[in-house]
């Protein structure tokens, strides 16, 4: 039988347990619940990102089309990147609670500022609260998943193509039937789902995945503290009188995978789940990332050619006399992109890329390609570009949810949250960079004109 203590999840303590022992078909059942609710995490704390972007059009068109939506991508993933660049080097200090509740306040904000805002600055601080929100929320979700089965982080992947495919499609389907502004206040429901899915579908990390072993009252008084120090004494060794983790008893590290090994889901799973050490040096912890750099260059590679065709190129590609407006080509593109990111996001368990540059250089092809014909038109149908833009999406989501496996199965296992933390940023900068080259790609193809 399960057993199970849980804190008060906004109280003093953090959601973490004293005692969770699973066996069995209880096992199973509860890596299926925290799978799902790591995906549904992936869903909502995305969703702001994908529908600002989506809405990117909308926004500028009500006071100054001619900014080009570049910019709402910078105003989009600017605070993101402060978020990922500053917070994993000392996030471990405020609890999971905390940081979660911070998530859904700005999420909900950015929604509500962007629906009622009538000038395009106060539009653009709406974007750049859910920007936060999303970038605390990846490092956070990303964090905890060093706490649980590591096949969360497959969950979280999929989760977040779902954000990115439901996220487009719901503003696309609502912005038939309702202004822009009113389908904006329709997405509400997303910070709801991310604190619903916190307080009641995930469960405490399992007892035995996380190699607990607490017996000891005081142990456990003393654990009650902030969730790093709750997770430090549910190490190996802190059944010891001074309560404090024991290296020579902690379990041996797995051997690292590399490019030539593929990461199978037992080898995920059997990677050691542990927090990372927030006593190392700032300069320490960097030098952790450094072999991890073959996996988290793509990622930045595959968002920035991403970003630069969203943002730098489907505005002013479009097709006269089709049989939707240039606007609604604009948003089906966002969502077939959304929908190649995730089914490449959500099939890991089909195929497992391990050279994650490989996706990442036939991006860069992509952006050639695409970006050849957004100039000189040679394409004679909009449906190459509906075909170039579902494969657009499919390697960015593949490179994503391969990158992270590879990070998690290869990092250090007492830095583990931080090298997540950091491998996220890497993205952010692909992203952040694509933002400001996709504002004179831009205005460099104002000119060309429909066809």
């Amino acid at each position: 039988m399960p057993q199970m203590k849980r804190f008060n999840s906004f109280g003093s303590n953090d959601h973490i347990p004293l005692q969770f022992d699973l066996e069995g078909p209880h096992k199973s059942a509860a890596k299926l619940r925290n799978g799902v609710a790591f995906w549904l995490f992936g869903l909502a704390n995305n969703f702001p990102f994908v529908v600002m972007l989506s809405a990117a059009n909308d926004i500028l068109s009500r006071n100054n089309p001619g900014l080009g939506t570049g910019v709402v991508l910078l105003a989009d993933i600017l605070p993101d990147l402060v978020v990922k660049a500053c917070l994993p080097f000392f996030m471990s200090k405020i609890p999971f609670a905390i940081r979660i509740l911070i998530v859904v306040i700005f999420s909900a904000l950015s929604f509500l500022t962007v629906s009622f805002s009538q000038v395009t600055w106060l539009s653009l601080l709406g974007v750049a609260s859910g920007s936060f929100a999303t970038g605390l929320g990846e490092i956070t979700f990303l964090a905890l998943t060093s706490y649980y089965d590591k096949s969360t982080i497959s969950y979280w992947s999929s989760g977040t193509g779902g954000a990115g495919l439901f996220g487009a499609l719901s503003y696309l389907g609502f912005t038939l039937i309702v202004s822009p502004s009113t389908a904006l206040l329709m997405m509400l429901f997303c910070p709801g789902i991310l604190l619903i899915s916190y307080l009641f579908v995930l469960l405490p990390p399992n007892k035995a995945s996380a190699h607990t072993q607490v017996d000891d009252p005081a142990i456990c008084a003393e654990q009650e503290t902030s969730l790093p120090n709750q997770m430090t004494a549910l190490q190996p060794g802190a059944g010891s009188s001074s309560g404090a983790l024991d290296t020579e008893t902690a379990a041996p590290a797995q051997p690292p995978l590399d490019d030539h090994h593929d990461a199978t889901d037992a080898d995920i799973e059997k990677a050691p789940l542990a927090p990372s050490a927030p006593s190392h040096t700032m300069l320490y912890q960097l030098k952790q990332m450094g072999p991890l750099l073959k996996y988290v260059l793509p990622l930045l590679t595959v968002y920035f050619g991403a970003y630069l065709i969203n943002q730098g190129m489907y505005e002013n590609v479009y097709w006269n006399n089709e049989f939707i407006d240039k606007g609604t080509q604009y948003r089906v593109f966002q969502t077939l992109y959304r929908l190649g990111v995730f089914i490449s996001r959500s099939t890991r368990g089909l195929y497992a890329i391990n050279r994650v540059w490989i996706p990442a250089a036939l991006e860069a092809v992509n952006v050639v390609v695409m970006g050849l014909d957004a100039r000189f038109q040679f394409f004679p149908s909009i449906w190459f570009w509906f075909v170039l833009t579902v494969y657009e999406g499919l390697l960015a989501g593949a490179t994503y949810v391969n990158a992270f496996v590879m990070v998690s199965a290869n990092a250090p296992q007492e830095h583990s949250e931080f090298c997540m933390g950091a491998a996220a940023f890497g993205g952010s900068i692909g992203i952040a960079s694509a933002g400001g080259v996709a504002i004179a790609v831009n205005q460099g193809l104002r000119g060309v004109g429909g066809r």
